[in-house]
């Protein structure tokens, strides 16, 4: 009876160890998912102040269309950073989805402010410009690695939340599936390179 009592205890005192190291795996995985979060919030805050030093160069040549360039860019950025991406954002995925929805109104005034470079050929010569295009297209390729990164390391954390038996400890402890960063619905769709010059 004795050594049935000290099984009980050693099954017992592994379960509580198990418990302790998936729980500290979840939160790990967690806080990498998390600081993936913050990364690609760091990526879009770039853009965000790229974006009306571009519409100003733009404008410059564009004299006629220079007020609706740069608060057309003003509103954009400032509307993409009113929704915040934090933890609470990243729990919910209505909130997740109208932050992709906001990010994606910018990403197509950019498109449309890149297309117009083709209307006024100094343009594409002025060396601030050249700069600042190519500022803006590796600052869209951070915003797609940083996306690919959370994306995975939301896959590790959600792998860990749903399957058995870690799935145990992350119910008893409440721990959430993260949602994916979707494409936008604007990028499933094949592009009218008409629809970028209006």
């Amino acid at each position: 009876m004795k050594k049935f009592a000290v099984g009980i205890v050693a099954v017992l005192v592994l379960a509580v160890l198990y418990g302790i190291s998936v729980n500290n795996t979840i939160i790990a995985h967690q806080q990498d998912a998390e600081q993936k979060l913050a990364n690609v919030a760091s990526a879009l805050q770039r853009r965000a102040d790229l974006l009306p030093n571009l519409a100003s160069i733009v404008a410059r040549y564009a004299t006629h269309e220079q007020s609706t360039f740069i608060e057309t860019a003003r509103a954009r950025a400032s509307a993409a950073a009113s929704i915040k991406l934090d933890a609470e954002t990243l729990s919910d995925p209505e909130k997740l989805r109208k932050f992709q929805a906001a990010q994606g109104e910018v990403s197509s005034f950019l498109s449309r402010l890149m297309a117009v470079q083709e209307q006024y050929p100094n343009l594409k010569a002025d060396r601030l410009f050249i700069d600042l295009q190519a500022q803006v297209e590796g600052t869209e390729n951070r915003i797609k690695v940083e996306r690919d990164n959370y994306n995975t390391a939301v896959r590790n954390y959600n792998n860990i939340v749903l399957m058995f038996p870690s799935s145990l400890v992350a119910s008893f402890r409440n721990f959430q599936k993260l949602p994916y960063f979707q494409a936008e619905e604007a990028a499933t769709k094949t592009p009218d390179l008409g629809d970028l010059l209006k």
